[in-house]
């Protein structure tokens, strides 16, 4: 049997252009949050249906998401643009928190760690899915899944940057790490989705 849901409210033009994005602030279905291609993110109350906080951004949002363990003390909702940065959204103090740089293409995809608050997935149109821990500068992790497929054949117990166990990292190493990290990819095209295990 097909059960067909109806909704319970509209909210007329929410954004002047597409409605891109929308999530819910943990715990509380009093508040709501939305992105659009008009470049806004936009907070809403859900009782009134009336917009309470905006952001104003540059270029078009492709995608927003709120940390499951926002409370108090922490309310970043993170934001994926047509720019190549990440931005955090402060819901409390009304202002961006952090602007995350590493991609070099429109960031399709953003994700928060379920168990680790201040853990966060991204994914471009570059190819690549970065790892952040928003605390410290520049990301923690880029996905490679060409080392994880050469690992899996052969063995290579390659650490997080690529190199051998027990590869020195003096000489000409650094310069070796850094084309390495640059050519490392996700997928063969745009990252457009990431979820983490429950």
């Amino acid at each position: 049997h097909l059960h067909v849901c109806k909704h319970v409210a509209k909210v007329p033009r929410a954004h002047r252009y597409a409605v891109s994005a929308i999530c819910w602030y943990p715990g509380d279905p009093g508040l709501f949050v939305t992105g659009g291609f008009d470049g806004v993110v936009r907070a809403w109350d859900a009782d009134e249906l009336q917009p309470v906080l905006d952001f104003e951004l540059h270029g078009r949002v492709y995608t927003a998401h709120m940390s499951p363990r926002a409370s108090g003390a922490s309310a970043l909702v993170a934001v994926g643009t047509e720019e190549s940065t990440v931005r955090l959204c402060d819901l409390r103090s009304g202002a961006y928190s952090h602007v995350l740089s590493g991609h070099t293409a429109p960031v399709y995809a953003v994700r928060w760690s379920p168990v680790q608050e201040h853990v966060l997935a991204t994914g471009s149109r570059d190819n690549r899915a970065l790892l952040w821990d928003v605390r410290r500068a520049g990301p923690l992790h880029a996905l490679d899944r060409e080392r994880s497929l050469r690992a899996a054949r052969l063995g290579d117990p390659g650490d997080a940057t690529g190199r051998r166990a027990g590869q020195g990292g003096g000489g000409g190493g650094g310069a070796a790490v850094r084309n390495v990290r640059a050519r490392r990819t996700a997928h063969d095209g745009a990252v457009n989705g990431l979820c983490f295990s429950p």
